[in-house]
């Protein structure tokens, strides 16, 4: 079969075009240090890419997610603690009170350290996060849990509920992010605390009154503890899961990694093949194209 100058020009043409085109792509892999560089490529392994990064944003969300409530849990554990102390001390100011040998005075002085605590727990339920939302209103974030009037009198506020919160820390796994007043029986506590102020300022007070009073301390302490062990293994919780969204996180790189990372070694000595075999066509095709008939002659 004869062959055209025509055809034998365009079919190295043809040939050097797609070397150079192939020695293009080998210098952006090159620059970018990544294999594929469009999705021609290598297709399969660009759908298992997209893959990875969509697993990766999604840890990544996850763990943002995660340190957040945990961060959420810490304050709870640091706002717990302040309740767990008052209410020991309060227990230590009632067991003193019960001494029906007390004077006026001396009962005085426990009033006053009553009211004191009081003061000190309504801030502490009232207290606000980061975000400025109140931290024990439930799902009413915007509104403040109580009131406290110059008479010592705890107003409630009635648009504050018991209502929990989730955020998403994995996949299909959501975990709550508040705690409520009912968690740290709040409520009990200013009950407990009204009485016992109220009695310890009468001048014979009520023993009776006052060793439930007492007995309802220990069950709000009881209460408090147990919601402080709750945040601080939530922490732990949550702990653990960053620890697996991080492994997770990793392994996804490493096979990203195998997916696209360039060899350079392998690269450079491509890039060497291509240019040396580009060179050769290059000249072959400029020594026969000047042949003619005229050489011959």
């Amino acid at each position: 079969m004869r062959i055209s100058d025509s055809q034998f020009t365009n079919t190295m043409l043809t040939g050097m075009a797609k070397s150079n085109t192939e020695l293009s792509t080998l210098l952006q892999q090159m620059y970018t240090g990544e294999k594929i560089t469009k999705p021609s490529d290598d297709p399969i392994a660009t759908i298992k890419l997209m893959g990875l990064e969509k697993t990766q944003a999604e840890i990544g969300q996850y763990k943002t997610n995660s340190e957040s409530v945990k961060s959420g849990y810490q304050l709870y554990e640091t706002r717990i603690d302040s309740v767990v102390e008052g209410l020991q001390s309060t227990n230590e100011l009632l067991l003193w009170g019960l001494n029906g040998t007390m004077s006026q005075e001396d009962r005085s002085g426990i009033v006053i350290e009553l009211e004191s605590l009081r003061e000190s727990m309504v801030s502490t339920f009232n207290a606000k996060n980061s975000q400025g939302s109140y931290m024990f209103s439930g799902t009413a974030t915007d509104q403040k849990p109580y009131t406290l009037k110059t008479d010592g009198t705890v107003i409630p506020n009635t648009e504050v509920n018991d209502s929990t919160r989730e955020t998403a820390i994995g996949d299909g796994l959501a975990m709550q992010n508040n705690m409520t007043l009912e968690d740290v029986d709040a409520n009990d506590i200013f009950e407990m605390l009204n009485t016992a102020i109220k009695e310890l300022s009468e001048p014979t007070p009520d023993l009776s009154a006052l060793r439930g009073a007492h007995d309802k301390s220990l069950a709000s302490l009881y209460t408090a503890s147990s919601a402080q062990a709750y945040a601080g293994s939530q922490i732990n919780n949550i702990d653990r899961m960053i620890g697996t969204h991080t492994d997770t996180e990793l392994f996804a790189a490493k096979l990203t990694d195998q997916l696209n990372a360039l060899s350079y070694d392998e690269a450079s000595l491509k890039l060497d093949n291509f240019v040396s075999a580009l060179e050769a066509t290059q000249k072959t095709f400029a020594q026969i194209s000047s042949l003619s008939l005229f050489n011959q002659l």
